[in-house]
């Protein structure tokens, strides 16, 4: 059985799209009476940062984007992101190429053609080293959102 996905756009008060992301249609998720089709914020992660973590990396450069912008706004346990990986057969690679390849990296993030008012690479670098650390190190611990402020469109 094929999964359902469909896009979900995310606009500023004057309108101007700011990232658009798929989302998984066969989950579904209650907030109070709402009811929301899709799949959480912690699975997109959690499938975000094991990319982050591998050789993939140059290929999904966008996802350095998308675990910026939504580490700045999610409160979850690296612990629980890693239950998650393994629940849905991910793997949590060593980070090489993020720590070591610092200048293909920019280079792959640099081409991304579908993002308007893409952040600095060098800013969204210094949030995901923090944001990623527990992750490289293995650490259990909370992670919570402000880590520093999203701030899209500016360059």
């Amino acid at each position: 059985m094929e999964s359902k996905t469909a896009g979900l756009e995310f606009f500023d008060q004057q309108g101007k799209k700011l990232f658009m992301m798929d989302i998984n249609m066969d989950a579904v998720t209650n907030y109070g009476e709402g009811v929301i089709k899709g799949v959480g914020v912690d699975d997109i992660l959690a499938d975000k940062i094991s990319v982050l973590s591998s050789k993939r990396i140059f290929r999904r450069a966008k996802d350095l984007v998308d675990v910026y912008a939504f580490s700045d706004c999610t409160e979850t346990t690296t612990c629980r992101l890693i239950e998650i990986m393994n629940r849905k057969g991910r793997v949590l690679d060593d980070y090489d190429e993020f720590i070591n390849r610092k200048s293909n990296l920019e280079h792959a993030y640099n081409r991304l053609r579908n993002v308007e008012g893409k952040p600095d690479f060098s800013g969204v670098y210094k949030q995901l080293e923090t944001f990623l650390k527990p992750f490289i190190e293995k650490n259990c611990q909370p992670l919570k959102h402000g880590v520093t402020t999203v701030e899209f469109g500016k360059r």
